[in-house]
C-alpha cells in the first residue's frame, strides 16, 4: 500500500495540468479496488463556478452541473462543514435528507454510485474542495473506520 501512495505523490508532483491529476486519483482509486473519483472544487476566479475532476459516467457529471447539485449534494455539504474524511452511501442513513438530496442520491445509485468516502480539502483563504471514492457496490465501503 505505502508503494501506492509514494507513487501517488510522485505523479501529483510531476503532474502539469487536469489531465495528469485525473490520471494520478484514477491511478489510486483503481489500487484501492474503487471503479471511480470525483474531485470537486471552485474555478479561479470572480464568480467560482465548479470544477469537477471525476471518473464518474459523463452523463451523471453533466447532468450534476447542469442541475448544480453541488449546493444541495449531502455529501458535499457534510465536507464543508469539517474536515475529517468520513464513509457515506446512497440511501443516507445517518442524514436527514430533504426531498431534493433524496432525489439526488437516488439519481447518483442510477449511474453506479452507490456508496464512498470523502476528503474534505479547506485552505487558509477559505477555499474548499471534496474528494471522493466511490463504488457502485450497494454495500458501505471499509476504506475507514466506522464513526
Amino acid at each position: 500500500m505505502q508503494d501506492v501512495f509514494h507513487r501517488f505523490i510522485e505523479q501529483i508532483a510531476y503532474g502539469v495540468d487536469a489531465t495528469d491529476l485525473r490520471n494520478a486519483l484514477a491511478e489510486i482509486a483503481s489500487s484501492l479496488d474503487l471503479p471511480s473519483f470525483a474531485y470537486l472544487f471552485p474555478s479561479p476566479g470572480k464568480g467560482r463556478k465548479v470544477r469537477l475532476i471525476s471518473t464518474y459516467p459523463q452523463s451523471w457529471t453533466s447532468h450534476y452541473l447542469h442541475s448544480r447539485y453541488e449546493k444541495i449534494d449531502p455529501v458535499i455539504h457534510q465536507a464543508r462543514g469539517g474536515q475529517e474524511p468520513f464513509n457515506w452511501d446512497a440511501h443516507g442513513a445517518d442524514l436527514e435528507l430533504s426531498t431534493q438530496q433524496r432525489q439526488l442520491m437516488d439519481e447518483a445509485t442510477q449511474f453506479g454510485i452507490h456508496c464512498g468516502f470523502t476528503i474534505p480539502i479547506h485552505d487558509s483563504t477559505g477555499v474548499f474542495a471534496a474528494l471522493t471514492f466511490a463504488s457502485d457496490e450497494r454495500q458501505p465501503l471499509a476504506v475507514l473506520p466506522p464513526d
